[in-house]
């Protein structure tokens, strides 16, 4: 999660569904498909985005669902204490590879 627009989060803990207009292999508009917030337009021209928008006005069940789902992924996962304990976690992990290794056990051959 550590690549996306921080602006992501803040419009699913408003609890609305998101757009993302733009290129293929983006970290933000591959979050917005892989979490299920929200829509995702790849287009280069005006006509091509006018399609996408028409698509996404024309289905209020999607925009329901995305909004829910952005709603509940904000109370979970990116809520103060997951966000917290995950940044924890990441901080262990790298104190732990920083500690020297202590007395390797001796090698036992038989």
């Amino acid at each position: 999660y550590s690549s996306v627009q921080t602006k992501l989060t803040d419009y699913m803990a408003a609890g609305r569904p998101t757009l993302f207009v733009g290129p293929k292999g983006s970290a933000s508009g591959e979050f917005v498909q892989r979490e299920s917030t929200g829509f995702v337009v790849h287009a280069q021209d005006a006509a091509t985005l006018a399609e996408g928008l028409k698509g996404i006005r024309a289905n209020d069940v999607a925009l329901c669902q995305f909004a829910a789902t952005s709603a509940a992924k904000a109370a979970t996962v990116f809520s103060q204490s997951a966000v917290q304990q995950r940044l924890y976690d990441f901080l262990q992990q790298v104190f732990h590879r920083l500690q020297p290794a202590s007395n390797p056990a001796p090698v036992v051959q038989g």
